[in-house]
């Protein structure tokens, strides 16, 4: 593994755990506002997202 490859790796390490990270809090401040609104089904939402689509992009604009 080269210089540039575990930099890449980093990058996305930290991007998912950021990503998971402030989806975890909205979700403690707001529980009770999300329980009564169905939001946290929105914010799992927005998770898969960034872990489905963002973070392959990452992946592929840092090894480039």
């Amino acid at each position: 593994m080269n210089t540039q490859e575990i930099s890449a790796l980093a990058n996305v390490t930290i991007a998912i755990s950021t990503s998971i990270g402030v989806g975890a809090a909205i979700a403690y401040y707001l529980k009770e506002v999300i329980r009564e609104s169905g939001l946290f089904i929105i914010l799992l939402e927005i998770e898969y997202f960034l872990l489905i689509i963002i973070i392959p992009i990452l992946i592929k604009r840092n090894l480039n």
